[in-house]
């Protein structure tokens, strides 16, 4: 047992300062746990709702949140996708606020909007310094609740940008889902509509019937006020019962409550077993559904807790007994989910498993044996549970609890958002931990055996649903029980853990190196240390604040050189980019992919290989303590890549997949990747071909040419540590890894490639979509200085919005993005990309230059520019401060240093430029001179073998 946990759990148990007694006493006195005290809670005549909570973590920050009881369960047949749209609506553009984006602009802030089976979320985060800031963004809550009407030319709009969300990257593979959702509720009497119900709801829009939902469920007895933070809850009660007393309740109220009921879930033990037909495939499939009310939904009670947490640590167990079965390259099952039914199920009512079998589509004792594979392979999951199983769990738990991320406004306001919609209990932070500490500390393992035959038997409330393709014929159901009365027949033996690796010192052999191992070590007034070694390798160094606990003494490293495979030689080429790939899947040394990808996790160590058209790179992150251990893997991969056969199959099946559009994107590397093959067309790219006449002997041949030695190399370091710790270990270290000093080796990289700054259109393929890619350039040369990037970026982002706001009438997220094609020779482009329906490409094509027009013509204003250099210098100043789950430092010092740029000339001027130095004249003359056509570059990808007009 982790020590931590240990003293954590023996100071509940043994009552040490009274933590058992008192809060055994809380649980006897408070069986529903009440509200936390300091919440600010109250109810207006009307029914609206408000919940005040002053919190300063973060400080200087508001959320504010508009919510409502009414979603997609309050839609009737006629209304399908309207809770949807009003969303959309509300969102953007209210009564007192026509762009609420611009407002939030405005002020620094930022807003967005959702909505889930029984409610709708309209929230704004905001600086709190202002109390007119503050006023105004309570009137657009009070916007977001009621009154509010819509032009047909509004609904339009966004009735095209919420048929561009059901686009998908990989339409088989949400049609899959879909289905699986389908059938699952049918079977359970939940109701619901394939998307194309949906979407002809959409197109054939009824004015009426959306009128009629938003009367009837955008009234204020379904509607709450939640603000959370660096507030006065005074004034803010005040100022919502002066704004909210006057919203309006129908003479008639709607019963929102029971569409809830209508809505409810009930389990009643039965098995289902249900056939889909797939005409695109000539396979068997099928997913096996394990439903269990979710027990996390609601849970307003200590016994609501317990049972909530019995159900967590089951799953983490279950999570733990999976990994091991997934460690070799045949599971017995595909896939398998712990948490399907809580992400793709409605409302959170259900807590389900998900395992996915790929079945024989010919022969029935092949059938027979992959089908009780899988459920024996769930079976023996579900048994052999130990005390130490149970405590890791308990771990991970306590550790997911008694966590910072708990006590920031974002967490607070969504905790109090769930008592107003679900009652769950919400209680002090603090009391919640003391809570969830003492039942944790009394769970056995009687209550997780207790709660798997109650209500994870796989006897019942299981779906079997299979997906015919082609030709193929499904047992029938009597056979089907047969196989599974079968598997409960059966002896099993419980899943044994495999043992894992504790450390890799006695497996790697980094010798020591006898150089003088470093040229020159500078430091610059940013905090950039710069290491020149003796071997070629160069050290950048730049500590940086960590923004939560979790995050401390965690260290990124991030390692790139100059991409060195020969242009002309396609095979040594393609050979060179895609090894380092497969030395990630056939493992290193002694050990394979499963087992280092265990110590990895248990480490907490990431490393990867990548290879991008410029660079080689090397990536990960670890503890600071765990630093040794990552050199010591990374050593272990470029010395020692492992030949293991059954790796390379694996691996070359996935590369398949990838090539046929099977992936998760649905194509080969996806869209712009093949527009990098029409600009560059020396520029090999992997077939299918390549792939069959691949080996892995002659890929890991590659391998050890192009990647033995760390020569050329820049390692960038960030993160939290001390840099007079942290420097002996990296320079001794890597002094000691092999260099390779091959003058014979041709250098390649994107410098070398022209890029072609001409007029050009072209149509492209992609696998597995259905609809169009479109990517329109505007290629230009421009000036390299500081000043000159900073103008293009702002006029990228008058662009963008224009764009947005145009785009929004047929696609759901376009954009528009400044990027430098050729940064050596100049060359810049502004680039806008949209989806659209198959057919609508024209018109959407016409917007997108009527954007870009509107934006060269009219230019920006002042006002505009005030607010965005405003918000782009907090933005800019933020985001080095610290670093959290991303870290910005790594991919700027790289971008800086590969264009031969000083960062700390950038940082320590952008600030002033961004104030003083760069207004609205500054724009709109480089909107005249950049925002040209001459060389605009356009690309359309369709789905392959579409016959265009």
């Amino acid at each position: 047992m982790n020590f931590k946990l240990y003293i954590f759990l023996f100071l509940i148990i043994s009552g040490v300062g009274h933590v058992k007694s008192q809060n055994q006493k809380l649980i006897q006195q408070h069986d529903t746990i009440p509200l936390n005290p300091e919440v600010r809670y109250g109810k207006l005549d009307n029914g609206f709702t408000y919940y005040l909570l002053k919190n300063d973590n973060p400080e200087n920050k508001i959320h504010m949140r508009l919510v409502v009881k009414a979603g997609r369960m309050h839609e009737d047949k006629d209304r399908l996708e309207y809770a949807h749209l009003l969303e959309h609506l509300v969102a953007g553009s209210t009564k007192h606020f026509p762009s609420v984006h611009d407002f939030m602009n405005k002020i620094g802030g930022y807003s967005n909007a959702n909505v889930g089976s029984r409610h709708t979320n309209y929230y704004a985060k905001i600086p709190s310094g202002d109390k007119l800031v503050i006023k105004k963004t309570l009137q657009l809550l009070r916007d977001w609740g009621q009154v509010n009407e819509y032009k047909p030319d509004q609904i339009e709009v966004q009735r095209a940008a919420v048929e561009g969300e059901f686009r998908n990257l990989n339409p088989h593979r949400q049609w899959v889902g879909k289905k699986i959702e389908i059938e699952t509720l049918n079977n359970l009497s939940y109701k619901i509509y394939d998307d194309k119900k949906h979407i002809d709801n959409l197109r054939n829009f009824n004015s009426k019937a959306f009128k009629r939902f938003y009367k009837d469920w955008y009234r204020p007895d379904l509607e709450a006020a939640i603000i959370v933070g660096n507030i006065n809850p005074d004034t803010i009660e005040a100022e919502i019962k002066q704004l909210f007393s006057d919203l309006k309740i129908p003479a008639k109220k709607k019963d929102a409550n029971a569409r809830v009921l209508n809505h409810t879930i009930k389990l009643e033990g039965k098995n289902f077993f249900t056939t889909v037909k797939d005409s695109t495939s000539d396979e068997l499939a099928l997913n096996i559904i394990h439903t269990a009310p979710n027990f996390a939904q609601a849970p307003k009670s200590t016994k609501d807790y317990k049972n909530m947490l019995v159900q967590q640590l089951y799953t983490l167990m279950i999570e733990e007994k999976e990994d091991q079965l997934k460690q070799q390259f045949n599971p017995p099952f595909e896939n398998f989910v712990t948490n399907h039914g809580v992400n793709h199920l409605p409302d959170w009512q259900l807590k389900g498993f998900k395992m996915n079998l790929k079945l024989d589509s010919d022969n029935i004792e092949q059938q027979k044996s992959d089908f009780q594979n899988g459920l024996i392979a769930w079976k023996r999951m579900q048994s052999g549970f130990n005390k130490k199983e149970l405590e890791a769990a308990k771990e991970i738990i306590i550790q997911e609890y008694d966590n910072e991320s708990h006590l920031n406004s974002s967490s607070l306001a969504i905790d109090l958002e769930m008592h107003f919609f679900y009652g769950k209990a919400a209680p002090k932070p603090e009391v919640k931990i003391n809570i969830i500490s003492t039942i944790l500390a009394e769970i056995d393992l009687n209550d997780i055996q207790d709660y798997q035959q109650r209500y994870e038997n796989l006897s019942h409330n299981v779906h079997y649903i299979f997906f015919k393709g082609r030709g193929v014929n499904v047992p029938n159901e009597k056979v089907l029980k047969q196989w599974i009365q079968e598997v409960d027949n059966m002896s099993l033996e419980p899943i044994i853990e495999n043992k894992p690796i504790h450390a890799l010192a006695n497996f790697v052999n980094i010798p020591t190196s006898k150089e003088k191992e470093v040229v020159r070590e500078t430091e610059n007034m940013i905090g950039v240390t710069t290491i020149e070694m003796a071997n070629g390798v160069t050290l950048i160094l730049k500590p940086t604040k960590p923004r939560k606990k979790m995050f401390e003494n965690q260290v990124s490293i991030q390692a790139f050189r100059p991409n060195r495979f020969p242009l002309k030689n396609r095979q040594e080429y393609l050979s060179a980019k895609i090894a380092p790939e497969l030395v990630q899947y056939t493992g290193a040394g002694p050990f394979n992919k499963f087992e280092l990808d265990r110590f990895k996790k248990e480490k907490g160590i990431e490393l990867g290989f990548r290879t991008t058209t410029d660079n080689q790179m090397i990536y990960g992150q670890s503890k600071l303590e765990e630093l040794p251990e990552f050199f010591n893997l990374l050593y272990l991969y470029l010395d020692q890549p492992r030949k293991d056969q059954e790796g390379f199959e694996a691996w070359k099946a996935l590369k398949n997949d990838e090539l046929e559009g099977k992936a998760i994107k649905g194509s080969e590397n996806f869209v712009t990747e093949k527009i990098k093959y029409v600009w560059y067309p020396e520029l090999p790219h992997l077939k299918k071909e390549d792939l069959k006449t691949m080996n892995m002997d002659g890929l890991l041949q590659s391998f050890k040419k192009w990647n033995s030695g760390i020569e050329d190399f820049t390692f960038i370091v960030t993160g939290d540590f001390d840099k007079n710790e942290i420097t002996p270990l990296l320079v001794n270290t890597l002094s000691a890894f092999p260099v390779v000093n091959d003058k014979n080796k041709m250098v390649t990289s994107k410098q070398n490639l022209k890029f072609p700054l001409q007029k050009m259109e072209h149509s492209l393929e992609y696998k597995s979509i259905d609809q169009v890619f479109t990517n329109i350039y505007f290629p230009v040369k421009v000036p390299k200085d500081l000043k000159t990037e900073i103008v293009l970026q702002f006029l990228n982002d008058a662009l963008h919005k224009e764009v947005y706001k145009r785009l929004r009438n047929g696609c759901y997220a376009p954009s528009a993005i400044g990027e430098w094609l050729d940064y050596n020779n100049g060359i810049f482009a502004f680039h806008i990309q949209f989806d659209s329906a198959l057919g609508n490409e024209d018109r959407m094509r016409e917007y997108a230059m009527e954007a870009f027009r509107a934006v060269k013509e009219k230019g920006v204003d002042g006002e505009w520019l005030k607010a965005a250099a405003s918000n782009e210098l907090r933005s800019f100043e933020r985001k080095f401060e610290s670093f959290g789950y991303s870290n910005l430092w790594p991919d700027y010092l790289q971008s800086k240093l590969e264009k031969g740029k000083d960062p700390e000339f950038d940082i320590l001027t952008t600030g002033t430029l961004l104030e003083h130095f760069i207004d609205s004249n500054d724009l709109n003359a480089a909107a005249q001179k950049y925002l040209i056509e001459d060389y605009k570059q356009v690309f359309l990808g369709y789905p392959e073998e579409y016959e265009l007009n």
